[in-house]
């Protein structure tokens, strides 16, 4: 009966000052009804940090222009979201990390109301919104000399009247001060920025697409909660299953793989739902976590089949596991500066991920082979 409830659980493993400002571009003119207006732009762009670019009187008329309005049918192959558009290092900055600016100028018409800026969802990685140089609002830690990089998640900000009133003939300049991590370069959708437009419009408007937003971001938490609290359970009914049998040492590896998977879960669903965790001890930790979780439902296939006598697939699983972690923490090292990251380190990162990987099912194939026989 362990035996049979062990291979339940085996599958189980198995789940997945005042001037006139600056005419460097014009204006784009909004009029707002109860409607709101995607900025696609076209944004003045520049890779760089100066303080100064934040002020409406700045001449960017120099800068390159990015236009951010969603082709039909695209999407983010990292998160499967749809409505995506590539960031700066598919647009003329490739391997670029660090500080990078967005500004947009627009003249409204028609708003009788407050008005607020819906940030766009889909970014990398923190930034902070200015509008006619005051700051109105932001998203991760800016404080220290490197800001603390944090999951995405949907924000608005009202634009005071005060500010509005700053601009000539209704205009308000917007900027976007953005930070990517040189960790976020490993993506393959073209990271760096802006990945969709924000929204702008009367607060009642931002507020209730906020609300949308947020609720399709928690169905995306879902899949991972229900992941978490099945392995919680199945790590209950193993403890419950050798406090009935002491005998039963075997039950011990799944009741390990199983406490680390609800582990893991948990943790992802913290990261992308709150503030908790930054981003980069979140890396760290699954760094560490992840192999050792995989390690432990090898080891439990190993003892199922028996085969815990051979030392030598043993030491395999310890060797395969320690490979794991060094590589991914010192690619976590090495990519801790910036702004810009050799192509190689990425490319023998990702080669020594893939071979960890086929490591591991050769292992395993190489468990149920001297098992079944």
């Amino acid at each position: 009966m362990p035996r049979f409830c062990l291979l339940l659980f085996l599958f189980a493993g198995l789940i997945p000052g005042p001037s006139a400002p600056a005419q460097s571009a014009p204006a784009v003119a909004i009029t707002l009804g109860q409607s709101l207006v995607p900025l696609n732009g076209p944004w003045k762009f520049h890779i760089g940090d100066n303080p100064q670019w934040a002020g409406p009187n700045f001449d960017d008329s120099a800068w390159e222009t990015v236009d951010l309005t969603t082709k039909e049918g695209s999407f983010d192959p990292e998160q499967g979201t749809r409505g995506f558009v590539p960031g700066w290092t598919a647009k003329g900055h490739p391997g670029y990390s660090g500080y990078a600016w967005y500004r947009l100028r627009v003249r409204i018409d028609g708003a009788d109301g407050p008005l607020a800026l819906r940030a766009p969802v889909n970014v990398d990685d923190v930034y902070q919104v200015f509008a006619n140089g005051r700051l109105i609002g932001s998203f991760g830690d800016f404080r220290g000399s490197v800001p603390a990089v944090y999951t995405t998640r949907p924000l608005m900000f009202t634009i005071p009247a005060s500010v509005r009133q700053r601009g000539q003939n209704g205009t308000i300049e917007l900027a976007f001060r953005f930070f990517m991590a040189p960790r976020t370069l490993r993506q393959i959708n073209g990271p760096g920025g802006m990945h969709d437009p924000p929204l702008l419009g009367l607060a009642p408007a931002v507020a209730a697409a906020w609300h949308v937003a947020w609720e399709a971001h928690l169905k995306g938490i879902f899949p991972i909660l229900a992941s978490a609290l099945i392995y919680l359970v199945f790590s209950l009914l193993i403890l419950m299953l050798y406090a009935f049998d002491r005998a039963e040492k075997i039950v011990l590896w799944p009741l390990a793989a199983c406490a680390l998977s609800a582990l893991g879960f948990s943790l992802i669903a913290i990261s992308v739902s709150t503030l908790m965790i930054p981003e980069l001890p979140y890396s760290i930790l699954r760094s560490v976590l992840n192999p050792i979780t995989g390690a432990l439902w090898i080891l439990t296939w190993l003892a199922y089949f028996g085969l815990s006598g051979k030392i030598w697939l043993r030491n395999l699983i310890v060797v395969l596991v320690l490979w794991d972690i060094a590589s991914d923490l010192f690619f976590q090292i090495l990519t801790l500066n910036g702004p810009r990251i050799p192509h190689f380190v990425f490319s023998v990162f990702a080669g020594s991920s893939f071979a960890a990987h086929m490591a591991s099912l050769v292992l395993l194939a190489l468990i149920v082979y001297f098992g079944i026989r």
